[in-house]
């Protein structure tokens, strides 16, 4: 690590705090990809063509409740503006501030995503297998969908497809406390659908898509704009159903289409083959620095 980037270590070190909000969703454990990246940079010291600025964004917006954060954007106006960065953000909304014109994005939220942005996923640790050990999978449910109105495109799809056979709903309210045994609920009605319907929230993706390929389904993502990391190397559509908002009504004819077919068989087969490669978090920050350093 060179005397710059060790400085911007130095420089950002009140905005790394320890995360203070509760465990989400329940089954995470260790640290979230922001902090396991730091941990990452500052222990290993990879070689990098850009410099890292090492901010916990997540932590500096969720521990400050939202509020504006002044010094950090007076902290990040202070560097270097003719050097090459990069960051990682997780947070939905990072980063709210500038950053120097040089710096390249990799964001797993979206909503701050521009052209010089690179989407990664939304996951944490893999679900534990005490979650899963007890769940059937025998298919119920055509498709399913629990979760809250956090977006126009989940209310639209409520209101078209709830009393559409075969489709499951539980609408909730959104809480940062999930307690327990409703997380095991969302596993085990998931674990028995065929696919597990993934609209965009407040995002425009969610670690939806992610648990669904854990639970043996194919995940349907809605949305009016897709956040695809990693879209240079894999073939989302061999893992994934895609519907826009004007296809909303033809839901249940799109997904019966796909479960009479082999294309149904094909996708979980694909996404087994392909989800350690590309969606953990060992690969995620390998990826990252492999992409900084292209």
């Amino acid at each position: 690590m060179d005397n710059y980037q060790k400085h911007l270590f130095k420089l950002f070190e009140e905005f790394r705090a320890s995360p203070t909000w509760p465990d989400y969703p329940p089954y995470k454990e260790g640290d979230y990809l922001e902090e396991r990246f730091i941990k990452y940079f500052q222990e290993v010291e990879p070689q990098t063509k850009r410099y890292f600025i090492p901010v916990a964004w997540s932590s500096c917006y969720i521990n400050n409740r939202d509020v504006p954060l002044p010094k950090l954007q007076e902290t990040l106006l202070s560097l270097k503006q003719d050097e090459a960065y990069f960051m990682v953000g997780v947070h939905d909304d990072s980063p709210r501030e500038v950053l120097p014109p040089n710096t390249i994005k990799f964001l797993a939220g979206g909503n701050k995503g521009d052209e010089k942005s690179i989407p990664i996923p939304v996951v944490l640790n893999k679900i534990p297998q005490s979650y899963l050990k007890d769940l059937s999978y025998e298919k119920t449910h055509l498709a399913s969908f629990i979760g809250s109105m956090t977006h126009p495109i989940r209310q639209a799809l409520y209101a078209k497809q709830k009393n559409t056979p075969g489709i499951a709903f539980q609408v909730k309210e959104w809480s940062p406390f999930v307690p327990k045994n409703q997380l095991q609920n969302f596993l085990n009605v998931s674990a028995q659908s065929s696919f597990v319907l993934c609209p965009r929230g407040y995002a425009p993706t969610s670690c939806r898509l992610y648990e669904t390929m854990q639970l043996n389904a194919v995940p349907v993502y809605i949305s009016d704009r897709f956040w695809l990391p990693w879209a240079d190397e894999i073939d989302w559509n061999s893992i994934c159903i895609f519907i826009k908002e004007d296809e909303m009504d033809y839901l249940d004819l799109i997904l019966k289409d796909c479960i009479y077919s082999d294309d149904y068989d094909l996708k979980l087969a694909k996404i087994k083959e392909i989800y350690d490669n590309f969606f953990t978090l060992d690969v995620i920050i390998e990826k990252i620095i492999e992409r900084v350093n292209r």
